[in-house]
């Protein structure tokens, strides 16, 4: 609740106003698109970084998804215990924010990505398989 009250005066602090071109100026949204996507398939640089990052969502959106189940069904905790312990692995994140300029200082801006796709893969190693625990009877 703070933190909207807190984005709520950050945003109505900003003086900026943008003007939108006249509606006859402006192109159809799916030439835009169009002529995005033709931007970013002739930059090779581009290419690799759409896909690694395309990539890495995706098989971290079926992780997600599939560790909320795991964590729900099979070890049983409750909802309360998954949202604490989802918090206390954001501040993971924010540490990753808080350093990612000096990261990119030091490894490159355009070798930060992929490194820091390998580095997510360490971390993985902690998510528990779902193999049956002993003693704990069978969900199939």
């Amino acid at each position: 609740m703070v933190t909207y009250l807190l984005s709520v005066v950050f945003v109505s602090r900003i003086r900026a106003v943008e003007e939108l071109p006249p509606r006859e100026e402006r192109k159809p949204i799916l030439h835009e698109i169009r002529e995005g996507l033709a931007f970013v398939v002739h930059q090779p640089l581009l290419v690799r970084m759409v896909a690694c990052t395309s990539i890495g969502n995706l098989g971290w959106s079926v992780i997600s998804a599939l560790e909320t189940l795991f964590v729900l069904r099979t070890l049983g905790l409750s909802p309360a215990a998954l949202g604490t312990a989802l918090s206390a692995a954001s501040v993971g994140g924010l540490l990753g924010a808080l350093a990612g300029e000096r990261a990119a200082r030091l490894v490159g801006e355009a070798r930060l990505i992929p490194v820091s796709a390998v580095a997510m893969v360490a971390p993985g190693v902690l998510i528990p398989s779902p193999a049956p625990c002993p003693g704990r009877p069978s969900r199939a």
